[in-house]
This record gives C-alpha cells, sequence and structure tokens, in this order.
C-alpha cells in the first residue's frame, strides 16, 4: 500500500501530463463567418421565386378573366340552369385554387428575397477592403429597394384580383339560385355593380403591368433578366 507521502508526488505527476494536453485543446472562440458554397445560388433562388409568383398572378387573372365571359348572359344563352351552374361552379373553383397559389408563390418569393438580403448583410463583413464594401453596399440597398417594390406591387396585383373574384362568386351564386328554380334569368347587374367591376378590371389591368415592371427591375439587379 502506498504511503501517504506518495500521494504529492503522484498528483505531480498527473498535472505534469495533464495540463499540457488541455492547453493543446482547440479554443472556444467562435469561427469567423464564412461566404457561402459556390453552388448554394441564393440570387437565382430568389429571381425564380418572383418570377414565379408573377407568372401565378397572371394565371390567376387570366382564369378569371375567362370564367367572367363564360358566364355572361350571351355565352349562357339556351343553357340549361343545371349545367349553367355547374359550370359556373367548377369555374369558381379553378379561379379560388389560382388565386390561393398565387398568394403561396408570393409568400415564397418574400421569403427568398430575405434569405438573399440576410445573406449579402452577413457576407459584407468578410470585405477586408473598404472601397469594395462600400461598392457592395450600394448593390445591397439597391437590390433591397427593388425586392421591396417587387413584393409590394405583387401584392397588390394580388389584391386587385379580389373585386372580379366576388363578381365571378355573385355570378354563380346567382345561377345556383336559377338552377333551383329551374329557370335560367338574366343576371340583373345594377349599374353601380357594373361601374364597381369596370374600375376593378382596370385596377387589375394597372397592378398586373405595375407588377410585371417592378420584377423585371428586381431581376435586373440581380443579373437575372428576363
Amino acid at each position: 500500500m502506498p504511503s501517504r507521502q506518495s500521494f504529492p508526488v503522484a498528483r505531480a505527476l498527473v498535472l505534469a501530463i495533464l495540463v499540457p494536453s488541455l492547453s493543446a485543446l482547440p479554443s472556444c472562440t467562435p469561427a469567423p463567418p464564412i461566404a457561402e458554397p459556390f453552388n448554394r445560388d441564393r440570387s437565382g433562388s430568389a429571381a425564380r421565386a418572383y418570377q414565379a409568383a408573377l407568372d401565378a398572378n397572371t394565371s390567376a387573372a387570366d382564369a378569371l378573366s375567362d370564367a367572367l365571359a363564360s358566364l355572361t348572359d350571351r355565352a349562357l344563352e339556351g343553357a340549361k340552369p343545371y349545367a349553367a351552374y355547374d359550370s359556373a361552379r367548377r369555374l369558381l373553383i379553378r379561379v379560388e385554387n389560382r388565386f390561393a397559389f398565387a398568394k403561396q408563390r408570393l409568400d415564397a418569393a418574400e421569403t427568398r428575397g430575405e434569405e438573399l438580403i440576410e445573406q449579402w448583410q452577413a457576407e459584407r463583413r468578410l470585405y477586408t477592403d473598404e472601397g469594395l464594401r462600400d461598392a457592395a453596399d450600394k448593390r445591397l440597398e439597391t437590390m433591397r429597394e427593388r425586392k421591396a417594390a417587387a413584393t409590394e406591387s405583387l401584392g397588390a396585383a394580388h389584391a386587385a384580383l379580389r373585386p372580379a373574384l366576388a363578381e365571378l362568386s355573385d355570378r354563380t351564386l346567382f345561377l345556383k339560385h336559377c338552377r333551383d328554380l329551374g329557370v335560367l334569368q338574366p343576371a340583373p347587374i345594377s349599374e353601380e355593380g357594373r361601374v364597381r367591376y369596370l374600375a376593378a378590371r382596370e385596377g387589375l389591368d394597372k397592378a398586373r403591368a405595375l407588377a410585371k415592371a417592378r420584377v423585371a427591375e428586381f431581376l435586373a439587379a440581380l443579373g437575372q433578366v428576363q
């Protein structure tokens, strides 16, 4: 059995072995930020997302326009009440689905755009040259402004679909009541409703044109000109 005098010696030997080993362990200081891998293309992802959002909104607007044209009194002349309502119901479901899909695309585009801005904001710290950092900051600011404008205009274009969608819903409900009575009657649209509808169509056309222009400007800022 070792004597008590041997314990200090053993402790000293253990410390002599452990201290150098502990000092050789890697430090816990945080790693410096690094640029994204070459194959991670946030710019291309954002460009594709905004183009997809614009295409989805255009598709919803076109489907809505076609549906309304299919449900005019002239287009329905001679149709059976049941068939007219069934057609209107199918068209309404189709348009509503495209309207919802356009909103999903808009939300996805906004997310992709924010991810791109955040990554550029983080990577600017990697510059050691102030001139290059300043140039990158200017491009970042331009990108941020154009992304915001594209997002806002796409949101406005999507919102501009609502009045015409409400008109389609009204016509479908009227045809449902015609089906219930077994008689297809002309749709009595008030003058106020007609003016409101025409204003909505004009607003939709303007919103679509503005969204297309703003998205094109954002894509140009990304170097993704279509």
